[in-house]
């Protein structure tokens, strides 16, 4: 099985396309280093045909981790494996980016909330805590939308509808 860590090298070496410019790669001689980035240096096409292989494997091999796996992985770290794919995917033009980074990040939260270890599932209730109050502000935001009479692109967020119909 794939550790966290090479997980974590893996995506940081492919996190190079806009809007994410802080990872480089390093090209090294000597103790002199020039940073460049990767995607001068890479196809559109390889990264399309990369992120594609990625996107089955990295969030299902993190959600299969066990409690003892996951107890040495902060949440910081996994929230920057899900932001590095998450820039992948609208960068290579995956339908429903969002919607698969959040449904991750709900699974996550899930996961933590259940977890035998009390930092996590405090992380875990946290993260919850945080989509539910995103999903009220969205909802009050589009309630004020229907009330001025304004058009919106939509009146209901997806992410919104998902979290309500798995309750």
């Amino acid at each position: 099985m794939l550790s966290m860590k090479w997980i974590m090298k893996a995506i940081v070496r492919v996190c190079f396309l806009p809007p994410l410019q802080v990872c480089h790669t390093k090209i090294g001689y000597n103790q002199h280093s020039t940073s460049v980035q990767a995607h001068e240096h890479l196809s559109f096409a390889y990264v399309e045909k990369l992120v594609n292989q990625l996107k089955p494997l990295i969030f299902s091999h993190i959600l299969e981790l066990t409690d003892e796996e996951l107890k040495g992985v902060s949440r910081k770290t996994i929230h920057v494996i899900a932001h590095c794919m998450s820039a992948l995917y609208h960068t290579v033009g995956v339908k429903d980016a969002a919607l698969l980074v959040n449904r991750f990040d709900l699974a996550i939260a899930y996961k933590f909330l259940l977890s035998p270890f009390l930092e996590k599932r405090l992380t875990g209730l946290n993260d919850v805590k945080g989509f539910i109050a995103t999903i009220t502000k969205k909802e009050d935001h589009y309630t004020k939308l229907r009330a001025s009479n304004r058009p919106a692109g939509s009146t209901s967020d997806p992410f919104a509808s998902m979290c309500l119909d798995s309750r």
